[in-house]
């Protein structure tokens, strides 16, 4: 069948996050560790979006294992990534309302996730975390195409950083660059081959997301499902004591 992926990239726009937090530890898919992170998030959203994302991302992998979400065990390497002991390689971000879930049997993975934002002054954030080269591209393009590709950018060099286990490490996202002709390739929406591993631009339905999928080796096959959280959990949510998701949280 050849190497895969199966990702999902589903919004929660709409949903009140308190109401979202307490079907989440209603169904106690979160193990103890990962509810003690979660109380660590001072900020409200951030602390639901984690919860959520990894209820999702557990969803997604019990489909897999052939267990209950509560059964599969996450355990989280540096700066907190999350992994499988056995069966197989995760990644997750989210970003304003929006997740990403990865799965592959195959290959280690790092993915990004960003909601393009009008509130960053791009010249300040090239000079700080974008290479000469980096910036150099992206000044020679329209003003209307700047900072979709700005945060193309941006997700390749977190994903990468993910892929490395280093997580966002601001000090090292100079380094992370592409180079001249893999700019011109990845920014074109095309794949690039970097190190060994393969480099993903992710296109996705909503114009204002952008995505990157680094792999450890190449993908031959995709499984991807995008939409709403209420178009996800018609699709394949879990049903408990009779209720579905939706009737707990609206």
């Amino acid at each position: 069948m050849g190497s895969w992926v199966e990702l999902w990239c589903i919004g929660w726009e709409g949903v009140e996050g308190a109401r979202m937090e307490r079907w989440v530890k209603r169904e106690a898919f979160l193990s103890f560790q990962e509810l003690e992170r979660a109380r660590g998030y001072r900020r409200r959203e951030r602390r639901w979006e984690f919860m959520c994302g990894r209820s999702l991302l557990k969803v997604l992998l019990a489909r897999h294992l052939g267990v209950a979400p509560q059964e599969v065990e996450l355990l989280e390497g540096r700066e907190g990534k999350p992994y499988l002991g056995v069966g197989g390689h995760v990644g997750v971000s989210h970003s304003g309302g929006y997740c990403l879930v990865a799965f592959s049997p195959d290959f280690p993975l790092g993915v990004d996730l960003e909601r393009i934002r009008f509130d960053l002054e791009l010249e300040r954030m090239m000079r700080r975390f974008f290479s000469p080269l980096e910036r150099e591209y992206l000044e020679g393009l329209e003003l209307e195409e700047q900072r979709g590709v700005f945060f193309q950018i941006w997700t390749y060099k977190e994903a990468w950083g993910k892929f490395l286990g280093r997580g966002l490490n601001l000090a090292e996202l100079r380094k992370y660059s592409l180079g001249k002709e893999g700019l011109g390739v990845f920014c074109r929406g095309r794949s690039w081959i970097q190190e060994g591993r393969w480099i993903y631009p992710l296109s996705l339905a909503s114009p204002w997301l952008r995505g990157t999928l680094v792999s450890g080796g190449e993908v031959e096959r995709w499984r991807v499902w995008e939409g709403s959280l209420e178009e996800w959990w018609a699709r394949y949510g879990f049903r408990e004591g009779g209720r579905d998701w939706l009737e707990v949280i609206k």
